[in-house]
């Protein structure tokens, strides 16, 4: 039911006008016994009148939001107080493409820059030089492992041998995956909520553009969803909402 539920409206409303309707006898003219209780069954689905709230008034202390299609970019703003992060790590989840071939791979340190540059411009502090760069974690093929589950158990133990060797929780992992997967992403969540606590930031994209463009969205999860539970000395307050 969640998988049907989850499809587009359309699929779903296609799905009940070519084949659903049909398998009922619910067709123009209509089978038997329909014609004998005198209803009458239109083919066609009730339109719902939508409307589009206005998005709420937003206050940081540096910049304007500019909230369009029910979110909005936080560009060139500053939160009202931003947290500090005390250490963060970054783990490369190599999924069968080899986007970043190492700690040295140049489009990995342009990432590393340009994320923590987002970071401070949006307000938080973070510890100077570079982050802790993880080994990386290379999964099985996924022909071999459909449900991603001995994939998901590789990045649970990668997590848990730099927790052993480090000792100190970091702030967050920025997890950088190569390819777009169901289960790997919610997945990672489970594993690093639910079996290490520790919180993480995950994409899935490695494309050098984003972080000057969709990036930005990072240090607003950053600082106003997670940071509360950061193990950091302050909770980070981004904006007001009027």
């Amino acid at each position: 039911m969640i998988r049907y539920a989850c499809n587009p409206p359309k699929v779903n409303a296609e799905a009940i006008i070519n084949r659903g309707l049909p398998s009922l006898g619910i067709v123009n003219p209509a089978q038997s016994p329909i014609p004998g209780f005198g209803v009458q069954i239109d083919n066609k689905l009730a339109d719902i009148p939508g409307r589009e709230l206005p998005p709420p008034g937003l206050s940081y202390k540096v910049g304007q939001a500019r909230p369009r299609d029910g979110s909005w970019n936080i560009l060139d703003v500053k939160f009202h107080r931003g947290a500090i992060v005390s250490s963060w790590w970054v783990l490369v989840v190599q999924d069968g493409r080899k986007t970043i071939q190492g700690p040295q791979d140049q489009n990995l340190i342009g990432l590393i820059q340009g994320f923590s540059t987002k970071l401070s411009n949006s307000g938080i502090t973070i510890p100077p030089g570079r982050p802790v760069l993880l080994p990386p974690a290379v999964l099985p093929n996924p022909h071999t492992d459909p449900e991603r589950t001995n994939a998901l158990n590789t990045i649970r133990q990668t997590l848990r041998t730099a927790l052993s060797t480090y000792k100190t929780k970091p702030s967050f992992i920025l997890v950088l995956l190569e390819n777009r997967d169901n289960y790997i992403y919610p997945g990672i969540k489970v594993v690093a909520t639910h079996f290490v606590d520790v919180t993480s930031l995950t994409t899935s994209s490695m494309n050098s553009e984003l972080v000057t463009s969709n990036w930005v969205s990072i240090p607003f999860t950053c600082s106003s969803k997670r940071l509360s539970d950061l193990r950091t000395s302050r909770i980070s307050i981004s904006r007001t909402l009027r």
